[in-house]
């Protein structure tokens, strides 16, 4: 692809971590009291410090999970090795074009994210996934991170969505302030996946037309704004541009 080395780094890494979100395969658990952790297709159970090249930062030292246990391998069929073949190309071109500070986020996001769905304790991994949206969105601020996830979908989806993460929302205020475990984690844990992956795909699509994630950001919280709104500021700002420049000549 042509990369320096720091960012082909970076792509190794991305590619990683893009492989848990996408390529992921779940087990049949059906309760979040199950000991096992989400993800079957996880982290390994020792860690290393890298630098920004690859290279181990310190040779003699690495760190082990403490929630990892010993599984089966997972193999994956054929035809479905095809499929995965067949999208990453397009899913590290997107990546690779994308500014740094974008590619940054990104990956520091998918890195919570493959820890998260490693939690044996599903109340932890609906916790810290819940932090990846933050990371994505760059917010903290829960209504604002509502609206900036319901921004990504069609109309006909955004009244659903947006009940379902006002629900996600009082469940996890509700369990971090009381401690209250009346709803089954492993459900909610699910349903956040799945807005993970919409805010990661938004990013991989849109991201790479805008200078900065903040830009990408206030794109979202533009495009909330109904058509005749967008259409005024259009105009105020056109009108703001055109006596700006006639300024600039005259000067």
């Amino acid at each position: 692809m042509g990369l320096c080395e720091s960012t082909s780094f970076h792509v190794l890494e991305f590619t990683v971590n893009i492989l848990f979100l996408t390529v992921a395969v779940f087990r049949d658990t059906y309760n979040g009291n199950n000991p096992k952790p989400i993800n079957l297709v996880r982290a390994g159970e020792v860690f290393t410090l890298h630098d920004i090249k690859g290279e181990c930062a310190h040779s003699n030292s690495c760190w082990t999970s403490d929630n990892y246990d010993i599984t089966k391998i997972q193999a994956l069929s054929d035809s479905r090795k095809a499929e995965i073949k067949k999208k990453l190309p397009s899913i590290f071109k997107k990546f690779s074009g994308l500014n740094e500070g974008v590619r940054h986020v990104l990956q520091k996001a998918l890195n919570v994210y493959v820890t998260a769905f490693d939690e044996t304790d599903k109340h932890l991994c609906f916790l810290k996934a819940w932090i990846v949206l933050e990371i994505l969105l760059n917010s903290d601020r829960n209504d604002q991170l509502i609206q900036r996830v319901v921004s990504i979908y069609h109309e006909k989806d955004k009244v659903f969505v947006r009940q379902d993460l006002e629900c996600l929302k009082e469940y996890r205020n509700e369990y971090v302030h009381s401690g209250n475990q009346y709803v089954d984690p492993l459900i909610t844990c699910f349903r956040l996946q799945k807005y993970i992956r919409a805010v990661v795909n938004y990013h991989l699509r849109i991201s790479s037309q805008f200078e900065n994630l903040n830009e990408s950001i206030n794109f979202l919280d533009t495009y909330k704004l109904q058509k005749d709104t967008l259409r005024k500021k259009k105009r105020i700002l056109d009108m703001a541009l055109k006596i700006k420049e006639k300024n600039i000549q005259k000067v």
